[in-house]
């Protein structure tokens, strides 16, 4: 089941979703939203084939009213995100959490970076260390396929900029 919570900070809306995004998920009240409006997707564990269409067009349906930004995505996001195109829509991605984990003692972390950060490195994540033993953790993906969408976002970027 998917839950959201609108919250609304300055000029800015936000939506915080958390659960599982699949064919129980109905997405059409959020087709209302206008303006400046960030998605969190920190609390999204699972998105199915079925909740990927319906993302998509939401997407489809705010690009057309919102300034939008995607914050914290989560890795079952950051997945979608390096599989379909268009799951971004015209949306930045402004933060994404990333799975670490010890190799030492096993500790597993989701730690969240900046977009911007990130790009600004080459597409390379700091050092994470882990809170339990002090030893370098590893994310458990691979790095370059888990930082797709970033080099994506980078290039649809720079398109749009060179054609305006």
């Amino acid at each position: 089941m998917l839950r959201w919570q609108v919250m609304k900070v300055a000029d800015r809306t936000i939506v915080a979703l958390n659960g599982v995004l699949d064919e129980n998920a109905d997405l059409r009240p959020l087709g209302e939203l206008s303006g400046n409006v960030s998605i969190d997707l920190s609390g999204v564990r699972r998105i199915s084939s079925t909740g990927v269409r319906e993302w998509i067009e939401l997407m489809r349906v705010l690009e057309a009213r919102c300034k939008l930004s995607l914050v914290a995505c989560s890795p079952a996001s950051v997945t979608q995100l390096n599989l379909i195109s268009n799951f971004r829509g015209a949306a930045s991605v402004d933060s994404f959490m990333a799975p670490f984990e010890c190799p030492r003692c096993g500790t597993e972390r989701e730690i969240l970076f900046d977009s911007f950060t990130v790009l600004r490195s080459g597409l390379h994540l700091p050092t994470v260390t882990c809170v339990d033993c002090a030893t370098q953790m590893e994310l458990t993906e691979v790095p370059d396929r888990y930082l797709t969408f970033l080099a994506d976002q980078r290039a649809t970027r720079g398109a749009k900029l060179a054609m305006a």
